[in-house]
This record gives C-alpha cells, structure tokens and sequence, in this order.
C-alpha cells in the first residue's frame, strides 16, 4: 500500500466521524522531517 493511500484511509476514518480527529501518520525515522527541512542550512 502506498504512503498516498494510508493517508488517505486515515482521513477517511476520521471524516466518518463528527468533530475533531486526530489522525497519526508514521514517518520515516530516516527520512528529514519538516521541521528539520525548513531549518537546515542553505
């Protein structure tokens, strides 16, 4: 299964549901994250 589709899934799951969600999404431990991205050195 795709990155795109377990996202996708999760959101679906939370949709069906009224008020607020909170929906994990697993990342790469490998991979940067966002906020490690945005403050690298350029």
């Amino acid at each position: 299964m795709s990155h795109l589709a377990v996202v996708g899934d999760a959101v679906d799951g939370a949709r069906a549901h009224d008020g607020p969600a909170l929906v994990e999404i697993v990342t790469d431990p490998d991979e940067p994250q966002a906020s490690e991205w945005m403050t690298r050195e350029r």
